[in-house]
């Protein structure tokens, strides 16, 4: 299951954030900020100049999987892709033997669909249409469960919607 749905710059500002579970406010601010810092804390001990370009090196890594040993998010994966300027990051609890390939497919999906809604989706798309993404999001997910991976079906439900 799904626990949040987050999207962020490079530069660490939130551009989207969607929570499946109950989570107050300042729980979610915690979480977010834990996320930043440690991003942030890795690129800035792995690079060496001191440019905003090089921010989240971490992101750029191999692997589109992160573990966090800390108190907050224990028993929990982030999964995350990166598109042009924006990071994509999904966390879900990694007790329930999931298939995590199969929620990083479906980050994919999700930005197919905002390019074909947005005709090539931007960070301002993100901004000003937020509430036209918190309703493509419910056609994904429901409960933070994958609903459907085909992107027709989804396509056809988001038009009779939005």
């Amino acid at each position: 299951m799904i626990d949040f749905i987050i999207c962020f710059n490079r530069n660490g500002k939130i551009r989207l954030n969607k929570w499946f579970n109950e989570t107050s406010i300042k729980e979610q601010r915690k979480i977010i900020n834990l996320i930043i810092k440690n991003l942030n804390s890795n690129s800035n001990s792995n690079s060496n100049s001191n440019s905003n370009s090089n921010k989240f090196n971490l992101i750029d890594s191999i692997s589109n999987f992160i573990n966090f040993n800390t108190t907050i998010l224990i028993g929990k994966k982030l999964i995350f892709k990166k598109y042009n300027n924006l990071i994509f990051m999904l966390c879900i609890n990694d007790d329930d033997n999931l298939n995590e390939l199969i929620y990083l497919n479906s980050i994919p999906l999700f930005v197919e669909i905002l390019n074909f809604h947005f005709k090539n989706v931007s960070e301002l798309d993100l901004i000003f249409n937020f509430y036209k993404l918190n309703k493509i999001i419910d056609q994904l997910f429901i409960n933070g469960e994958l609903i459907s991976t085909n992107k027709d079906y989804i396509l056809s439900n988001i038009k009779l919607i939005v």
